[in-house]
């Protein structure tokens, strides 16, 4: 039968450092945010730049902007045509994927110009509050943020639009 191994108790003074080389390494690494503190951002950014495109009427304000800022743009634009903020996104995991797909949405259908992806969102809500004011007692569905930020249907519909505006010019 084997005899269990017997370890020597650490010095007070290994202790001590330690417990200093762990404060330091926690010090010196930055916290990560939280989605939730994430989301808060995002919107909180949306309303101080969409504040002043509509004080400047100019796209470029969003230029610099991230595109998780979309997201607080699409909160906003949401609880303004259907007078309730969309709580789906409040859960850390639905802002994260939203967040990624704003990124490809952007990326892939507007060639990383936020600038264009916002006049997208402008007309998607434009559309949208034209809809919800037409049809108040039938219509039960909702733009949801999957739709707004996966949908390529939408930005074909947009697309479309785009070209007939500037035909009939």
């Amino acid at each position: 039968m084997r005899t269990p191994l017997k370890l020597a108790k650490p010095s007070n003074e290994f202790v001590a450092q330690a417990m200093v080389r762990r404060e330091r390494k926690a010090s010196a690494r930055p916290r990560k945010p939280s989605p939730r503190q994430m989301f808060d951002s995002a919107c909180r950014e949306a309303q101080e730049l969409s504040a002043r495109y509509a004080k400047e009427n100019d796209a470029t304000a969003f230029d610099a902007a991230r595109p998780s800022v979309l997201i607080g743009v699409y909160v906003l634009l949401h609880t303004k045509v259907y007078g309730v903020a969309p709580d789906d996104l409040l859960d850390g995991k639905a802002f994260l994927a939203a967040c990624g797909m704003a990124t490809r949405l952007v990326r892939d259908q507007f060639g990383g110009s936020m600038k264009q992806a916002v006049e997208f969102l402008r007309w998607v809500w434009r559309r949208e509050k034209y809809l919800e004011e037409r049809n108040k007692e039938g219509r039960t569905s909702r733009l949801g943020w999957r739709l707004q930020f996966g949908c390529s249907g939408l930005v074909v519909d947009y697309r479309v639009a785009v070209a007939r505006h500037a035909r009939a010019r």
